[in-house]
C-alpha cells in the first residue's frame, strides 16, 4: 500500500517536472521497489520455504545406515544420502555432515543431492555464501526428484536473500513457486516475495 502510494506520487512528480517522456524512463521503478521491499521476516533471519509436507526420508537415520552397511556401490551411497538427509531434517546436522563428509560418490545425481544437503547445513550454520557456492556448482538439478529441486531453489533463494542479492532471490522464488506441490506452500512463497 505504501509502496503503491510512493510510486503514484513519484510518477506525478516526474511527469510534472520533466514531462510525459520522463515517466517512460522510470518504468523500472516498480521492479526496483518490489526488490527493495523484500525483507527478512521474523527475528531468525529470512523465512525459509516450508519443506514439502512429505519428505523422501521415511525411515530413521539409523535404519538407513543399517541398510547401507548391507549394500554396495550406488545403492549404498543413496542410502547414506538418505541417512544424512533424515539426520539434517531431524535437526542433527552434525551427524548429517559426518555422513556426507565420508561419502565419496561418482554418480552425478548423487553428487548434486549431496551438494544440496551440504548447502542446507551451511544455511543452518549461517554460512549463506558457502551455500550459494555449493549450489552454484550443482548440475542436473532438473533430473532430481521434485523434493530435491524444491530444496535447491528454496535454499538458494534464502541464501541469496541473506547475502543481499535480492534480485536473484526473487528469481529463485519465482521458479520455486511453480514447483511447490501445495497451495499453502505457494501462498507462503508468494508472501516471502512480496
Amino acid at each position: 500500500m505504501i509502496l503503491a502510494q510512493f510510486y503514484r506520487v513519484r510518477q506525478r512528480h516526474i511527469a510534472s517536472v520533466r514531462g510525459e517522456r520522463a515517466s517512460i524512463r522510470y518504468k523500472w521503478l516498480p521492479l526496483l521497489m518490489l526488490v527493495g521491499a523484500c525483507t527478512k521476516i521474523g527475528s531468525g533471519g529470512p523465512c525459509a520455504a516450508h519443506p514439502p509436507q512429505s519428505t523422501p526420508y521415511t525411515l530413521p537415520a539409523g535404519a538407513y545406515l543399517g541398510l547401507a552397511n548391507r549394500q554396495t556401490g550406488e545403492e549404498k551411497e543413496s542410502l547414506l544420502l538418505m541417512a544424512a538427509g533424515r539426520a539434517i531434517y531431524e535437526g542433527q546436522w552434525q551427524t548429517g555432515l559426518r555422513i556426507l563428509t565420508d561419502l565419496h560418490t561418482q554418480s552425478p545425481l548423487l553428487i548434486t543431492e549431496k551438494k544440496i544437503l551440504l548447502a542446507k547445513i551451511a544455511v543452518i550454520r549461517g554460512r549463506d555464501s558457502e551455500a550459494v557456492g555449493a549450489l552454484s556448482t550443482a548440475q542436473n538439478v532438473r533430473l532430481l526428484p521434485l523434493f530435491y529441486q524444491v530444496q535447491y531453489h528454496g535454499i538458494l533463494a534464502d541464501a541469496y536473500q541473506s547475502t543481499g542479492r535480492l534480485a536473484e532471490s526473487v528469481g529463485e522464488r519465482m521458479v520455486l513457486g511453480e514447483m511447490l506441490p501445495s497451495a499453502a506452500e505457494r501462498v507462503h512463497n508468494n508472501r516471502v516475495i512480496w
